[in-house]
């Protein structure tokens, strides 16, 4: 829990100084705290950056595991994590199995440092890359399966649906998703979704702390629509023991979307 803390207790506080102009605005308070989002702040502070990768290690281990009791990974050869930061889900789902290889995708700075401590440690070697890349422009293909873990709640709906057609385009390449002996291309979308029932706090810090428009969905029932949009067909949802819902699905069709 020590960097989680360091980061509430430095960044996102500073952050909440501009609590009240969310909800007059619509406008993220870091926005006006830092005079950039979240991620473009990020790649100008180092150290707040070096925080932030470690504390969402730290948030991941849990949802980590449960993914990893909860899926049958036997028929999958390869796993791209999407956003997978210092690749802590990746590690523990490699480690469970031995027959995999994961692919991490993430910012350029967080992949050079993450692919740094990987080579140093000699942990999981040549099995676990990292993959810098734009995930609104395209996502490494050749996944059997794909997993979006706790990142689509910090973007706007068209940004989401922009995340979900590098990703399905990414599956549906004929090249890879119709290669001998292959499985299907899946994807495993992570969120810590609310009920509609419960407290709105965590919508609002959600929006606070993340760029304009985020928050734009915060239930199940909104993540199916998303993913309808996004021309992917829902397999399965599933409640995990880390308190995500792990919606499962597949591209509707074999069209690439724009």
């Amino acid at each position: 829990m020590r960097n989680r803390c360091i980061l509430l207790a430095e960044t996102y506080d500073d952050a909440f100084g501009a609590l009240l102009s969310t909800p007059r605005t619509g406008r993220a308070g870091f926005h006006e705290v830092f005079g950039v989002p979240l991620y473009e702040y990020l790649e100008g502070a180092p150290d707040a950056e070096r925080v932030f990768d470690a504390a969402m290690a730290e948030l991941a281990r849990s949802a980590a595991e449960a993914v990893a009791d909860r899926f049958d990974f036997s028929p999958v050869r390869r796993v791209v994590d999407i956003g997978g930061g210092d690749g802590t889900v990746l590690s523990t789902i490699l480690a469970r199995y031995p027959h995999l290889e994961g692919v991490c995708v993430d910012r350029p700075s967080v992949c050079r440092r993450s692919s740094d401590r990987a080579a140093a440690g000699r942990t999981l070697a040549g099995r676990l890359t990292f993959r810098p890349g734009d995930i609104f422009e395209s996502v490494a293909s050749g996944g059997d399966l794909y997993l979006l873990k706790n990142v689509l709640h910090d973007w706007p709906w068209h940004s989401c649906l922009r995340i979900l057609a590098s990703v399905r385009n990414a599956m549906t390449r004929a090249d890879d998703a119709q290669a001998p002996g292959r499985v299907p291309p899946h994807l495993i979308v992570l969120e810590p979704l609310l009920h509609r029932e419960a407290d709105s706090v965590h919508a609002l810090f959600r929006t606070v702390v993340s760029g304009s428009g985020a928050g734009d969905f915060e239930t199940p029932e909104d993540m199916r629509r998303l993913l309808a949009e996004a021309d992917l067909e829902l397999l399965s949802v599933t409640e995990l023991s880390s308190g995500h819902h792990a919606f499962e699905c597949t591209p509707r069709s074999a069209t690439p979307l724009r």
